[in-house]
């Protein structure tokens, strides 16, 4: 059964016949509620039985004032410290979680004054805490709140109507509303009521006229237009009634809720309590209010044109940071980044305080995006999400978002699921929409995200991967045909398209149509021969010329495939240099695969040398994420010791080659390791052991080798479980 608890503080002297009277009044509506699975628990605390209670006992009250949904107050003559208590508590509760609802009342059934404490409170609600309260001369008056708030926000489902004077809850008589006073001092409403009266007189009289003279046309025609003046006068009651009852329900909802009540609303809801209905609407409609507004207004709008210059020269003052302050061969150092970061963070809280320039979020979200500062990319970006989703905005700018929030949370590695919903949402709508130019390339850049997440586990997504590069397919070849001139962008989308194809086709073991469609990558990299940004056309090319590579390897075309890592490495050393936060980790995966074809090809020297060139960044990642960053420097330690291993005579140190060993097993005994490009981790670890047991076995250290080649079988029985 659902409980509605209402506490009610007051005096046990001064409201003791109220109190029982509203006990009376809520037994009378658990007659109606308590068979359909609800019930009303009226709790009852009075000021002279705390004075006597145990300390203990207080608790308990307030414990009740914290448990309830409604809290009343009534306030007589006097105002107990107890009382007061009990609101604080009351009021704390509701600051902190919206319950209980707080209505105070005034009790002044005669002109007497209240005394200094109850006026003192009046104040200190007034001006320091701005809590609406009402001055009751009659108990129905909370009677009808109490009604009123248990329709509107306990989910009775039930139904209140003013209908004849009366409140009715499903047909139920409830209250009598002739002590309501913004009921009962509705003139127009008391004119047709008397008017009624008259008519029912009148009715009643010819009713009686025509018994005695049935065949007396006049007075039947008579009796007619009477019926039909009394539906009119009828309806114009019912009209008034309901118009009258949603605005008790619209002062109620705003005393409680004090949502932007300024003085004079406040001041106008209490003469509407009191019925002074003329008072409530001089006050509404003084002139005053009119240059009040004008004068805010004007306020209002400088304020947010100085807000939105302000937000202009932190937006220049940002782009003046990343264009002058980005160092040769280092990019942007750490005071720079932080710089931008202060710049951005204060831009971010007046656009939302504000709700202006909002774009500056996506903006701020992907620098952070930029500089792998994963959490608080999500942070801001979610932010911006719940404004769209607020507004219902389902169009480009939405679609941009949940990509990049695709991308913060993959590159995060610590909620993949949210990163596949993210791409999921943006694919959906950007394959729905009716897509323009700009909106093709997002749909196209989305994609390549997108599948590039889903390749990490080709088993699960092969289906999704197919449908979804045949779409990517058609896009690509739409912008081709129907584009007078792919700009810089476009291109690169497009190339790391079908460079993104082209790998997934040689992972699916189509080797042909894998071929032909690094061709067409490398086709689209020709039209950036005479473009402008020297950036993005490096990138690009870096990347083709690395998973072409690795293609070329797959078919052993080793001599092609060192000449396309070279390629590849020389532009990644170039943009390494400019942003080492961006492609430090690029660049340790090309040198790495380098090595690994210039060791088959027994050019250890220069392979050992490139994986020492990468030993630095793979320490620095490992410091920023080892689960993320582990596998790969671990991969690395194990190819720099069996390189050195290999290239035989004494060349190197047992003790040496040792060393990159066992780091390679140490950092892969990591718990958590997180698997990228589809590596098994396990396989790692019994690789990098089996490579050390051959290492210790050429140094004679054969009891050790046992050792290890145990924890490698270990290894390898779990793996089969």
């Amino acid at each position: 059964m659902k409980v509605i608890k209402i506490f009610l503080a007051s005096s046990i002297i001064e409201f003791e016949k109220e109190r029982r009277e509203l006990g009376d009044f809520v037994r009378m509506l658990n007659d109606i509620y308590v068979d359909r699975g609800v019930y009303i628990k009226l709790i009852i605390c009075e000021d002279e039985s705390n004075a006597i209670a145990m300390e203990g006992k207080q608790e308990e009250y307030n414990q009740d004032i914290r448990e309830s949904q409604m809290f009343y107050m009534i306030i007589g003559k006097n105002l107990g410290e107890y009382t007061v208590e009990e609101f604080d508590v009351a009021f704390e509760e509701y600051r902190k979680n919206g319950n209980p609802l707080i209505y105070t009342y005034f009790f002044k059934e005669t002109s007497e004054e209240f005394s200094q404490p109850v006026r003192n409170f009046m104040n200190r609600l007034d001006r320091e805490i701005g809590h609406y309260y009402s001055v009751a001369h009659h108990l129905d008056s909370i009677k009808l709140n109490m009604l009123v708030e248990m329709m509107r926000s306990s989910g009775l489902k039930s139904k209140l109507i003013f209908e004849n004077g009366r409140a009715k809850v499903d047909g139920i008589n409830i209250l009598d509303l002739s002590n309501i006073p913004m009921y009962a001092n509705n003139k127009n409403l008391q004119q047709l009521r008397e008017m009624l009266k008259d008519l029912d007189a009148e009715f009643s009289d010819l009713q009686q006229k025509i018994s005695v003279n049935p065949g007396e046309d006049q007075w039947k025609n008579c009796l007619d237009e009477i019926q039909i003046k009394r539906g009119e006068v009828l309806r114009q009651i019912h009209e008034i009634e309901n118009q009258t009852l949603e605005l008790y329900t619209s002062v109620t909802e705003n005393a409680v809720s004090g949502n932007d009540s300024t003085w004079r609303m406040k001041k106008a809801m209490q003469y509407l309590d009191c019925g002074e209905i003329n008072a409530a609407l001089g006050i509404l409609q003084d002139e005053q209010r009119k240059s009040e507004l004008a004068h805010m207004e004007k306020i209002l709008e400088e304020g947010l044109s100085c807000i939105k210059g302000y937000l202009a020269e932190n937006k220049l003052q940002i782009d003046t940071l990343r264009t002058f302050g980005s160092k040769p061969e280092k990019g942007l150092d750490s005071a720079i980044v932080q710089k931008i970061i202060d710049c951005y963070e204060e831009s971010v809280r007046l656009a939302v305080k504000y709700h202006i320039e909002m774009q500056i979020l996506y903006e701020y979200a992907v620098f952070l995006w930029q500089e792998k500062l994963y959490e608080r990319g999500i942070e801001v970006a979610e932010i911006l999400l719940k404004c769209y989703e607020l507004e219902n905005k389902k169009d480009f700018e939405f679609c941009r978002l949940c990509d990049l929030l695709g991308n913060l949370y993959d590159d995060q590695n610590e909620d993949l699921d949210t990163a596949e919903r993210m791409y999921e949402r943006a694919w959906k709508f950007l394959d729905k929409m009716e897509r323009d130019e700009e909106a093709q390339v997002l749909y196209l850049m989305t994609g390549n995200n997108y599948t590039a997440f889903l390749k990490k586990d080709m088993d699960r997504y092969q289906k999704r991967l197919d449908k979804m590069y045949r779409k990517l397919g058609n896009a690509a070849d739409e912008i081709i045909e129907t584009a007078k001139e792919i700009k810089e962008p476009e291109l690169s989308i497009l190339a790391v398209y079908y460079s993104n194809y082209a790998t997934y086709l040689h992972m699916s073991a189509d080797i042909d149509k894998a071929q032909e469609t690094f061709d067409k990558a490398f086709q689209l990299y020709e039209g950036f021969q005479n473009k402008k940004d020297v950036w993005i056309r490096y990138d690009t090319y870096a990347l083709l010329c690395h998973n072409f590579a690795g293609f070329l390897c797959s078919i052993d075309d080793y001599d092609e495939a060192e000449k396309f890592y070279r390629t590849a490495l020389h532009y990644r050393r170039i943009l390494m240099k400019a942003n080492p936060q961006m492609y430090e980790h690029d660049l340790a995966l090309t040198c790495y695969y380098l090595a690994f074809v210039l060791s088959g090809k027994g050019e250890y020297a220069e392979a050992i040398e490139l994986l020492h060139e990468i030993e630095g960044i793979r320490e620095k990642l490992l410091k920023k994420n080892i689960q993320l960053y582990g596998v790969d420097a671990a991969m690395t330690y194990n190819s720099l010791g069996y390189t050195m291993m290999t290239a035989g005579g004494n060349a190197f140190h047992f003790s040496e080659i040792e060393k990159y060993y066992l780091r390679s097993i140490e950092i892969l005994d990591t718990p958590g390791l997180i698997s990228l490009r589809g590596i098994s981790i396990d396989e790692e670890r019994i690789r990098a052991r089996g490579n050390y047991i051959i290492l210790l076995e050429q140094a004679g250290k054969y009891k050790k080798a046992e050792k290890i080649r145990q924890e490698a079988m270990d290894i390898m029985m779990l793996e089969r479980v």
